[in-house]
């Protein structure tokens, strides 16, 4: 359990398998259950994350809050795929990652929120691939600090 309520679930997404992915934002933990309520598996992250979504691989991509990254998962093994930190993606500074989803060309869009440590290279908003190469930025103070976005929709 925790008992910090500021630091337990925001974003919980649905998997394809009818599962729900819940993630714990002060613990380095990401919990798969099922309708029922059961606990199917937990998979061990890099710190609290905010959010989580599939990708169309069936992968576990995860921001990580004040761990200030982003994670993927192998769904089937658990294990990383990829991890950037804070210094990790060209030109921009990870701050508080909050929410990400998968884009149709196959790159990442994450929500940079840069509400406890706002600087220069901390873009709102960051596309990047697999890689760590970013595409794409939002970086304009007339948007102020996000932490969520919409999906984008075709």
């Amino acid at each position: 359990g925790n008992d910090n309520p500021h630091m337990q679930c925001r974003q919980i997404g649905k998997a394809r398998n009818g599962n729900y992915l819940v993630p714990v934002l002060g613990r380095p933990i990401l919990y798969e259950i099922d309708n029922e309520g059961n606990t199917v598996r937990n998979y061990s992250i890099r710190g609290g994350a905010f959010s989580v979504v599939e990708t169309k691989k069936g992968n576990l991509l995860l921001p990580l809050g004040d761990t200030h990254g982003v994670q993927m998962i192998d769904r089937e093994t658990g294990e990383e795929i990829f991890f950037f930190g804070q210094d990790d993606l060209s030109d921009c500074k990870i701050q508080f990652a909050a929410e990400v989803n998968e884009l149709d060309n196959g790159h990442f869009m994450l929500t940079n929120w840069s509400g406890h440590q706002s600087n220069g290279n901390s873009p709102q908003l960051i596309e990047f691939d697999a890689s760590g190469k970013v595409y794409w930025t939002l970086n304009d103070e007339k948007y102020g600090t996000l932490s969520s976005h919409c999906r984008w929709l075709p």
